[in-house]
């Protein structure tokens, strides 16, 4: 009874806020901005705009919810300090702000920005189904290289008989077989299986169709990768190598 949740929107779209994101954004410096949420946004050569505004709404949030603490982790303290600053500015309180680094009981990957090596991209690690009951979790690292939007939904090419790994704090169960091209900038582009391909469909090595594969072991050299539909094949990537 004393627990209510309070969805964003039921303020956030009110023509009070959005005149205060306006106010703020007039004495707020785009160094400022950054700084804020240099621990909880990516930080990119060409940031996109929403990155910058990102502190200064959460800031917003305090004053609109009305609270008089915000709790969060140690990734959260620059955009503490960003609020501490810019809520009186426009005539609100300043809040109380409480941080710990890890809130006990709760398990999985810690995606904070707190470790630059824990920054985790949309599809970073995506669920590929592979013809099994539940899909698998694969961590790939192919947002920098590839667009989201040409992941979603993609057949591709997963190496499943590896050992799971932990990676960046998720265990992730197959790796996504790429071609790639070194060059002043690296190239890399998911392997493309044949049209209609069914997932789960077994790839084989030619001349290999009827092996069985090695535990936690692949290997190939020298032979196409193929379906009974045809060649394994990459887009536009020649004369690459395969990882």
């Amino acid at each position: 009874e004393r627990l209510r949740f309070i969805r964003g929107t039921e303020f956030q779209l009110s023509k009070e806020y959005t005149l205060d994101v306006y106010k703020l954004s007039s004495v707020v410096t785009q160094h400022d901005a950054k700084k804020a949420g240099a621990e909880v946004v990516k930080q990119v050569e060409h940031p996109l705009l929403s990155g910058l505004l990102y502190p200064g709404l959460q800031a917003l949030d305090e004053e609109y919810l009305k609270v008089d603490a915000q709790f969060g982790g140690v990734g959260q303290r620059k955009i503490f300090t960003f609020a501490e600053r810019y809520l009186p500015a426009l005539g609100y309180a300043k809040r109380i702000h409480l941080m710990n680094p890890m809130v006990p009981g709760l398990t999985g990957g810690k995606m904070s920005s707190s470790e630059e090596e824990s920054k985790i991209d949309l599809l970073d690690s995506p669920s590929v189904d592979v013809g099994e009951e539940n899909p698998r979790c694969v961590v790939s690292g192919l947002v920098k290289y590839v667009p989201a939007d040409q992941l979603l939904g993609r057949s591709v090419v997963v190496l499943c008989n590896l050992k799971p790994q932990k990676m960046r704090g998720i265990e992730s169960q197959g790796m996504l077989l790429c071609a790639s091209k070194e060059g002043q900038q690296r190239q890399v582009e998911p392997l493309d299986p044949p049209a209609d391909s069914a997932p789960g469909e077994r790839i084989y090595v030619e001349g290999y169709e009827n092996g069985e594969p090695e535990g936690e072991l692949a290997q190939w050299k020298g032979k196409n990768i193929v379906t009974k539909l045809g060649p394994v094949t990459c887009k536009t990537l020649q004369g690459g190598s395969i990882s």
